[in-house]
């Protein structure tokens, strides 16, 4: 499934963010066609162990207001 596909289901079944660590997907979409936040994971990988770290910040930024498109957040 195309990234864009994706981001339009989720739209259409009322998805709140996508929390991804798939940097180059705020290169590859054109947010302003989606009303969907992305919540960007910048970390060196993408194991358990390293999400889990990343868990305190996503909380805070899913219970803030956040913005449409791409929202990163760095380790």
């Amino acid at each position: 499934m195309k990234n864009g596909v994706l981001l339009q289901l989720m739209i259409e079944n009322d998805f709140n963010a996508l929390i991804t660590f798939d940097k180059n997907l705020q290169f590859q979409q054109n947010f302003s066609k989606y009303t969907l936040p992305i919540i960007v994971l910048n970390a060196r990988d993408n194991t358990y162990l390293t999400l889990k770290d990343f868990v305190p910040e996503i909380l805070t930024m899913l219970k803030g207001t956040l913005r449409v498109g791409s929202n990163i957040i760095s380790k």
